[in-house]
């Protein structure tokens, strides 16, 4: 799954978007949760070696598009 996340940064901003196809995201998980997106986003800065520490602020599904998107913000340097 984590392979398949299509990321989009806001320039000038803190906040990054994940973008995760829902049938990918449901084979792993049950149901939207807040726990699942900070699983996801923990594995996704492991593996992409991204620095900062990220918050995650929402997770929802987009049905029109069928993908799952998490909303987190990134504190750098002790600030968020």
């Amino acid at each position: 799954m984590l392979e398949n996340i299509f990321e989009t940064k806001i320039i000038g901003s803190n906040t990054i978007f994940l973008d995760i196809p829902e049938e990918e995201y449901f084979i792993s998980y049950n149901n939207l949760s807040e726990k699942a997106a900070e699983e996801i986003t923990y594995n996704y800065f492991k593996i992409r070696n991204k620095t900062g520490i990220p918050h995650v602020k929402q997770i929802h599904a987009i049905p029109n598009i069928h993908n799952v998107e998490i909303i987190i913000e990134i504190e750098k340097d002790g600030t968020n």
